[in-house]
């Protein structure tokens, strides 16, 4: 199976730089094709967000480029999503520590989300922390991520409504991160791929001001025939979401499978 794969990120016209950072990697190991599709957000109140973003996509990367490789060579089909998440939790807590001490060395907090796709051999593996977004789009589209935020927490628990959710005034608050607190929960979903699906992952900035039926509608797998395809439509939901007001930078990644 081939990938098609785009991005689109934009600061917006109310932030003076750009906290989101991205990477789209394709590796090849004996057996096939593999690609990470990854999407960090600074975290927006905290100072140096572009900083701890940019250091999580680095290190995971590099992971990748280094270690995945060898992991799938060296695993049973199976094995492999043991050994990935494994290393991937070991890794995210250790750019969490390095992050933490950063912060307590120069008396600031810096911090940052963190959602990557792995695929492999007809799997999807998801890791995430905090509330950028992983979408996937079969029959329709649907959210695969739980958001680690406030605001997700209270509307789980049915203390609050979708409408009152959307305006509650601690929606950015995030309830798990990497950089801030000395722990940090890594979250896996692991699922099956088969031919024409789309995945997307996106930043806050991306899906606060967007339907779930909009992006539905741009993102239909018959529409993406090509990345150019996949960059129109990403770019056109993010001047959608600012010509709504959105004041974050906003981040988005597509993958269909061919």
């Amino acid at each position: 199976m081939e990938f098609v794969q785009s991005f689109h990120t934009d600061k917006g016209g109310h932030r003076k730089s750009n906290q989101d950072s991205l990477a789209i990697v394709k590796a090849a190991a004996e057996s096939g094709e593999t690609l990470l599709a990854l999407v960090c957000d600074g975290m927006g109140g905290y100072a140096q967000g572009e900083l701890a973003s940019k250091y999580c996509v680095t290190k995971i990367v590099d992971w990748f480029k280094t270690r995945f490789p060898s992991i799938v060579q060296s695993s049973a089909d199976k094995d492999w999503r043991n050994a990935v998440q494994t290393e991937l939790d070991f890794l995210i807590k250790n750019i969490n520590e390095h992050l933490v001490f950063f912060g307590r060395e120069h008396d600031i907090k810096i911090g940052s989300t963190v959602t990557g796709i792995i695929f492999w051999k007809q799997t999807y593996l998801i890791f995430h922390a905090g509330d950028t977004r992983a979408y996937l789009f079969t029959d329709r589209l649907r959210q695969i991520t739980a958001d680690d935020s406030v605001v997700a927490q209270k509307l789980s628990e049915g203390k609050i409504t979708e409408e009152e959710a959307r305006n509650y005034e601690k929606k950015n608050v995030l309830t798990n991160c990497v950089g801030v607190s000395s722990g940090v929960t890594v979250k896996f979903y692991i699922g099956s791929y088969y031919g024409r699906e789309c995945f997307l992952l996106c930043s806050d900035g991306f899906w606060h001001n967007l339907e779930i039926e909009e992006m539905e509608r741009y993102l239909q797998p018959e529409q993406i025939c090509t990345e150019r395809d996949m960059k129109m439509h990403l770019e056109y939901l993010t001047n959608l979401c600012y010509e709504r007001g959105e004041r974050d930078n906003a981040t988005a990644v597509g993958i269909k499978i061919q």
